[in-house]
């Protein structure tokens, strides 16, 4: 069993150094002995106590595979009040153990606006891991891998801020290419902007399919000329609960198709698509 990093916080905080607890079963070839008291020394990456036991033995003890409760540290181990917390499958995520879980580092990228400077992101979230090409903006990537570009206008404010909805290459030689299908976050806002690079010499049609409510039927379009880029974005009042794909058509010859495709999320309509 190995924890996410809110999960393990949230162990280390309920398990410091020199926590008592009791063995009730553990599933291990040579187990530690029920009833087997013994310290918590850490917890490690992956969610694993490691402990030294009264009975001079060390070992790793698993939440949601060994059974063992935590001991009140103002009793003693004998004592018939010992408070038996034991562990169940589901580690709940308090709030107030966790502040700084992705969907609340979405919420306040996103709640960024143009009061806030390029040195007061960097302030609030740290350095980006890398700046846009092209364009002043910055892209902050979270522990789970979800992306967050933060566009700067000419003065250095924020001007945009965009979730990473779906990035990839898109490569045929049959003249029509289809992505994974992907759903948005309802709350990061209801504008699905999407880009195509086209990097072959042929024109082509690029679709935004909605899937939950249609496979046949696509929600906007736009063409994109040889070797160019373009984009377009997509709104409903339902948009944030959609489930989508793009779908790109070499409409005129029928041939290659080859390029770059990325799809963002955001709470405001961007005032040039393209960014």
């Amino acid at each position: 069993m190995i924890y996410n990093q809110n999960k393990v916080e949230i162990l280390r905080q309920r398990y410091p150094e020199g926590t008592r607890i009791c063995v009730d079963s553990m599933d291990d070839y040579c187990p530690i002995e029920s009833g087997t008291c013994g310290t918590v020394e850490f917890v490690d990456d992956a969610g694993t106590l490691h402990c030294k036991f009264d009975n001079g033995r060390t070992l790793g003890v698993i939440p949601d595979v060994d059974k063992f409760h935590k001991i009140d540290q103002e009793q003693t181990q004998t004592d018939e009040q010992t408070e038996e917390i034991t562990e169940t499958e589901d580690i709940e995520e308090d709030p107030s153990l966790v502040t700084n879980n992705e969907g609340q580092l979405i919420s306040e990228f996103l709640d960024l606006d143009h009061t806030y400077s390029e040195d007061d992101v960097h302030i609030k979230f740290g350095l980006p891991q890398r700046t846009l090409s092209g364009f002043w903006g910055d892209v902050f990537v979270l522990e789970d891998g979800t992306e967050i570009i933060v566009y700067y206008d000419n003065d250095g404010l924020v001007d945009q801020v965009k979730v990473n909805l779906f990035d990839d290459t898109a490569s045929s030689r049959r003249g029509g290419w289809s992505s994974v299908e992907f759903t948005p976050t309802s709350s990061n806002g209801n504008y699905i902007c999407f880009q195509h690079k086209n990097k072959t010499d042929q024109n082509v049609r690029v679709y935004l399919y909605r899937t939950d409510e249609s496979s046949r039927n696509y929600v906007t379009m736009m063409c994109v000329d040889a070797n160019d880029v373009n984009s377009e974005v997509y709104y409903s009042p339902t948009a944030g609960f959609g489930t989508y794909k793009v779908v790109i058509e070499a409409y005129v010859s029928g041939g290659e198709i080859s390029g770059d495709v990325v799809v963002n999320q955001c709470k405001n309509a961007p005032a040039d698509p393209l960014e």
